[in-house]
């Protein structure tokens, strides 16, 4: 389902129940300046979850993403010294290596 909302810009909101390879649905929403472009999107997203190629795993390593997270969340806890050491030494192993899209329940029971 498609909703076109107008607020000084169009906003897009697509709710798919059941999709593929995703059980539970797929709710996604973006900005756009122009109605035609946001109807662009809703197909592309819709051809997208149909074709089985929709996937919101970003293609980047477990390394890449401890390290966003660390310049991101960690530095607000309070905790922040020890969870910086665990997440660094993480950092440091060969799953690091791997792309997320890639990781299993075999990589962390090998680790």
């Amino acid at each position: 389902m498609h909703t076109f909302l107008w607020s000084k810009q169009w906003r897009q909101l697509s709710r798919m129940a059941s999709v593929g390879t995703h059980k539970f649905g797929v709710s996604k929403s973006a900005t756009f300046l122009t109605q035609a472009d946001a109807k662009k999107w809703a197909e592309m997203l819709e051809k997208q979850l149909e074709s089985g190629k929709y996937n919101e795993i970003p293609d980047i390593t477990l390394d890449e993403l401890i390290d966003k997270y660390l310049k991101e969340v960690t530095v607000t806890k309070h905790g922040k010294r020890e969870e910086r050491i665990r997440l660094l030494r993480l950092s440091r192993t060969p799953l690091a290596a791997i792309f997320l899209q890639e990781i299993g329940k075999a990589h962390f029971r090998e680790w």
